[in-house]
């Protein structure tokens, strides 16, 4: 009887008859080989089998001598005797069609090669046959090797070993198609690092613009704000900020509330020192009015002469400190006279005291003096007019009056007082 088998069912009739078989003819219990070829028959361990089989009873079987891949797994009972052995086979013109229906189109050729450089299977035979005839494929393991096709086309393939039966596995694909993307790699590994570079950088400034220096530029108008004495403004935008900097905001708006405080405290300290300088300076004022109008009403009864004149210049200089008090007193901090200010009135004064025998004509730049500098200069400036009005006579003489000219100027921090 003829059956045709298909290639999965055969390694399951092998499983049940190879156990029998094997006891009968009493082969070897080694059987962990693979076969490849194209006869059962051919192979004097099957065919011994087949023999045993027929004297077990088995019914024959009519082979078809197609090429196949089978390979036999011996088995084991508890005492590790043998017990049988485990046999696949695989249709290679079957399994050469799957892989070719299976297998989506590609510019890679696969082939599976023996020792001989035998091509067992491919999913190109055409092709590889002309790639790998007569190869040692031992040569490419680990390596790369290039070759040619029929039409001049250049190829470039790899083998690798199965590791057993000496079988070799030969994988090629034309170089133009496998190193096409070598340069746009190899720009990519250059570009991309660069991209990478500059993409961290812009993501860092924009952080930090966001995060820390548009926060910085804020509290540096508000501490220009402050600077500027607008102490009640109040840094509303702080409250989206950064903690770090809402903290920040926090202590600077508290800085500039403790600021407000004491300023008001100075300037009410301030106002209460000009309040008391200025009583200070009417008082002198009124009290050296007293004294000169008691020497005036003490004088008139002084005859005419050296001692009433000595009289009158003592009356002069009381006059003097008065005129410098009463300008402090209308003076707005009490601390300080214009000096154009008080050479005028200082002018008037000792022109009226010399009877008019003396003119004083100012030209003095508007320099700002101080207490302690305004009283010893007047005191000065009319010792000078008075001894200039005692000699008069002798630097204009005749009727006509004795003309001075006082010019006041500052030079760094010195004042310089001229009279011409």
């Amino acid at each position: 009887m003829t059956r045709s088998l298909h290639p999965f069912t055969l390694w399951l009739f092998a499983l049940l008859t190879l156990p029998m078989a094997a006891n009968a003819a009493g082969e070897a219990k080694t059987l962990n080989v693979l076969f490849i070829g194209n006869s059962f028959t051919a192979r004097h361990n099957l065919s011994t089998v087949v023999k045993a089989m027929a004297e077990a009873g088995n019914p024959g079987l009519t082979f078809n001598r197609t090429d196949v891949i089978y390979g036999t797994l011996p088995l084991a009972d508890a005492n590790g005797e043998f017990d049988g052995a485990l046999v696949i086979a695989i249709d290679a013109s079957w399994l050469d069609n799957l892989l070719k229906r299976e297998t989506p189109l590609s510019d890679g050729i696969a082939a599976v090669m023996d020792s001989s450089g035998r091509e067992l299977v491919s999913n190109a035979p055409d092709v590889s046959r002309t790639l790998f005839h007569d190869r040692d494929m031992v040569r490419y393991l680990g390596g790369l090797g290039t070759t040619e096709d029929e039409t001049g086309r250049a190829w470039s393939f790899a083998a690798a070993s199965l590791d057993r039966h000496q079988l070799f596995v030969a994988f090629a694909k034309p170089s133009a198609q496998l190193f096409q993307w070598t340069t746009l790699h190899v720009v990519v590994s250059f570009v991309l690092p660069i991209c990478m570079v500059i993409f961290t950088i812009v993501a860092i400034w924009l952080a930090t613009d966001r995060m820390v220096l548009r926060w910085l530029l804020y509290l540096r108008r508000v501490t220009v704000v402050y600077a500027e004495g607008h102490y009640g403004f109040r840094p509303s935008r702080m409250n989206q900020a950064p903690s770090e900097f809402r903290v920040l905001g926090s202590a600077i708006e508290d800085m500039a509330l403790a600021i407000r405080d004491r300023d008001g405290r100075l300037r009410e300290a301030l106002a209460e020192k000009t309040a008391m300088v200025r009583e200070i300076h009417h008082r002198i004022k009124n009290s050296l009015q007293v004294v000169v109008s008691l020497m005036s009403l003490y004088g008139s009864g002084v005859p005419e002469g050296r001692d009433r004149r000595r009289f009158e210049q003592l009356r002069t200089r009381v006059n003097t400190l008065a005129v410098v008090n009463r300008i402090l007193y209308e003076a707005n901090d009490g601390s300080e006279v214009r000096s154009r200010e008080l050479l005028r009135e200082l002018g008037s004064l000792l022109e009226g005291a010399m009877d008019h025998n003396v003119l004083i004509l100012v030209e003095a730049d508007d320099v700002a003096l101080p207490t302690d500098l305004a009283v010893p200069l007047a005191l000065l400036l009319t010792e000078i007019v008075m001894h200039l009005g005692e000699n008069r006579a002798s630097l204009a003489p005749g009727p006509q009056a004795l003309r001075l000219v006082i010019d006041c100027m500052q030079e760094a921090d010195q004042v310089m007082l001229g009279i011409e």
